[in-house]
């Protein structure tokens, strides 16, 4: 998530590529579904079930072929962004080729975690600690923001 939308940044050896979904905000402290897909070198980023203007289709490079290494899936963070880019966020249900990547950091069949920095489970937040709302509103949590309704 790059300024609040979606990002995916692939290299299929003619180096990095990048690309965006724009015009949705999904730092908007609700579950949102996203989905990549890609055939040879077209990638297709999706916000919930895609379509018009929630969807993006772009080829990235120029070659087809792309080889994952174990240590080069990075979810959350971009590669060398340095501390002050961390995701700071809530994920779940995370898959890579119809995978689940183990969020709790314990390896399983056919994934291995390498590293995992700076991953808590839950997704709290304190937004509605201060009960910023007057009755008869009440405080929704949108995680680290919130809402009265």
């Amino acid at each position: 998530i790059i300024e609040g939308h979606i990002s995916v940044r692939a290299n299929l050896g003619d180096g990095a590529h990048s690309l965006q979904l724009p015009g949705h905000r999904v730092d908007i402290g609700q579950w949102v579904l996203v989905s990549l897909g890609r055939h040879d070198n077209t990638f297709t980023l999706r916000l919930e079930q895609g379509g018009g203007s929630r969807e993006v289709q772009a080829q990235l490079g120029s070659r087809r072929e792309i080889l994952v290494h174990p240590a080069s899936l990075t979810v959350g963070k971009r590669p060398n962004a340095g501390d002050s880019a961390d995701f700071q966020g809530c994920l779940r249900d995370v898959r890579f080729n119809g995978h689940v990547l183990p969020l709790d950091g314990q390896s399983r069949d056919l994934v291995t975690v390498l590293e995992r920095r700076g991953v808590t489970s839950g997704c709290s937040s304190e937004a509605c600690r201060n009960q910023p709302c007057r009755s008869p509103l009440r405080c929704i949590d949108l995680w680290r923001k919130h809402q009265c309704k």
